[in-house]
């Protein structure tokens, strides 16, 4: 589950489960705790500096071209719908997303004049990847951050993770990428 998930790369994961009694559990909770404030710290900066080149960058990334099944946008309120999928520890993360709702929605429009597919084929990309998530046996914070690592082509730049989390939040409100 979320709460028991700490992500280390392949050395510090040998190191630490070589070493049992050297890394408590409070130790790694503690580093998981200073390192996901850390990346909303950084995001959090980097929210208020994403441009329509950062969502374009994403965008581009994640469409999904042809025909969709389900048409047009349905809204739930962002609250029942975090309830609803259990999203707890992410949160905070969809209420800093949602600070960029106008100007993921101005890029959205802007890109739809010349390209009327193009609203329905960014949420495809997502609905596609979530449900591929989805069926792996990925539900509430732990898909939900699976979702925002894919949104952001899995970089390491805080705006372009910003862009992407922005992005995914914009679909989370606007339609249904999660379930109702």
């Amino acid at each position: 589950s979320y709460d028991n998930l700490i992500l280390l790369c392949d050395t510090h994961h040998t190191i630490v489960d070589r070493q049992p009694n050297t890394y408590s559990i409070i130790d790694l909770r503690g580093w998981k705790l200073d390192h996901e404030k850390w990346v909303r710290k950084n995001l959090t900066e980097e929210m208020t500096h994403v441009t329509f080149l950062e969502l374009e960058m994403v965008a581009k990334a994640l469409l999904v071209s042809g025909n969709h099944a389900e048409d047009g946008y349905t809204v739930t309120p962002p609250k029942d719908k975090m309830d609803r999928n259990e999203l707890t520890h992410t949160r905070d993360l969809i209420t800093l997303g949602l600070a960029n709702a106008k100007v993921v929605e101005q890029f959205v429009s802007s890109f739809a004049v010349t390209q009327r597919s193009f609203p329905d084929d960014l949420k495809a990309g997502f609905v596609a990847e979530y449900n591929t998530r989805f069926a792996e046996g990925l539900r509430g914070d732990s898909l939900f951050e699976s979702l925002r690592a894919f949104s952001s082509g899995g970089s390491r730049d805080f705006r372009r993770e910003a862009a992407g989390l922005s992005v995914l939040v914009y679909l989370f409100e606007k339609c249904e990428v999660f379930q109702r």
